[in-house]
């Protein structure tokens, strides 16, 4: 049995580490993103809803449906 190399087989240990560290920026930035977005929704359905549980409830379910 043979085993492939993949592109990420040939790269060094740095080049790995430093792919890994801008994958964990990106991912960060999207997830501070999302964050920030909510929060802008969640404002915007109370000024014009007012503050009910049924307008944070859909904010948030839409929200982690997102993350699925």
């Amino acid at each position: 049995m043979e085993f492939v190399n993949t592109p990420i087989d040939d790269l060094k240990t740095t080049e790995r580490s430093h792919i890994f560290y801008i994958l964990l920026i990106m991912f960060s930035c999207s997830g501070f993103c999302s964050l920030v977005y909510q929060v802008v929704w969640v404002r915007l359905a109370f000024a014009h809803f007012g503050i009910i549980t049924p307008v944070l409830s859909v904010v948030i379910s839409v929200f982690m449906l997102g993350l699925v």
